[in-house]
């Protein structure tokens, strides 16, 4: 992007282009964020916000991929996260939804809603998923002595 493909939006810095996230952190207090950057010529760029405003960078960085997706343009590697647990349950004024959150009552929660329907095809999808590559022995071994389990695209059930 050159300084005159920017948008304009009144008085900014001069562009830095970014070739790598280094790293981020929390300051000690807890009230501010930071990210490190490399730019273009190899130097180190700090770019600190307060930790109230983390939601609205994250939403604006989601934006900015979904409009290089929409111009078919690929936006990078998809960040992949292992939550530290989750939690299911729903809410009586989402009638006919559930909502799956990630490590629930953590700074990095994330909530997701689905329609019922669509749940039911994500718990098929993942049963499917995980039943299909294990083993029998990593059945017995997993699930012990439960009740016999169905195994996916099978008609019969598989008993430990």
């Amino acid at each position: 992007m050159t300084n005159q493909d920017q948008p304009n939006t009144g008085e900014t810095m001069p562009a830095a282009h970014i070739v790598e996230c280094v790293s981020r952190s929390i300051s000690t207090d807890r009230t501010t964020a930071m990210a490190v950057f490399k730019i273009a010529d190899g130097t180190k760029f700090a770019m600190t916000l307060p930790v109230g405003g983390l939601k609205q960078l994250q939403t604006m960085v989601n934006d900015m991929v979904a409009d290089a997706q929409k111009a078919e343009i690929n936006p990078g590697m998809v960040a992949i996260k292992r939550p530290k647990g989750f939690a299911v349950g729903h809410s009586p004024n989402m009638r006919g939804c559930v909502a799956i959150t990630f490590d629930p009552e953590t700074e990095a929660e994330a909530i997701y809603v689905l329609r019922d329907a669509d749940a039911l095809q994500l718990n098929k999808a993942i049963g499917a998923d995980v039943f299909g590559r294990m083993t029998d022995a990593e059945r017995r071994k997993t699930f012990g002595a439960q009740s016999g389990l169905l195994r996916p695209g099978a008609s019969k059930l598989i008993l430990p």
